[in-house]
């Protein structure tokens, strides 16, 4: 249902939505960590077992980097760039990024 709604999205948003949930299922993440997730924090590679992404221990204040499966490789190479704005699922909302796609989920 969530591969339709991205090829059906009627905007950027509903589509950086759609990655945002798809991109939750496949890695684990939390909802406030993916969606604040960054292109600096991102490494994807042609080979599936050198792609990775980190976030920051909360309580160390230390990165700690998690590899990506392939196919959240996958979602995370169909999201669109957006000139200007660093984050993988942006938003044209005030913070930059998705905050809350109710409607996809």
């Amino acid at each position: 249902m969530l591969h339709e709604a991205r090829v059906s999205a009627r905007n950027r948003d509903i589509e950086a939505g759609v990655n945002w949930a798809l991109f939750l299922m496949l890695t684990g993440a939390r909802r406030s960590e993916a969606k604040v997730l960054t292109w600096d924090r991102v490494h994807l590679d042609d080979d599936p077992t050198k792609s990775w992404w980190h976030l920051i221990d909360r309580k160390r204040g230390k990165p700690i980097t998690l590899p990506l499966s392939s196919q959240a490789a996958e979602v995370l190479r169909a999201c669109k760039r957006v000139d200007g704005n660093p984050h993988v699922f942006p938003s044209r909302g005030r913070n930059g990024h998705v905050e809350d796609p109710r409607s996809t989920l």
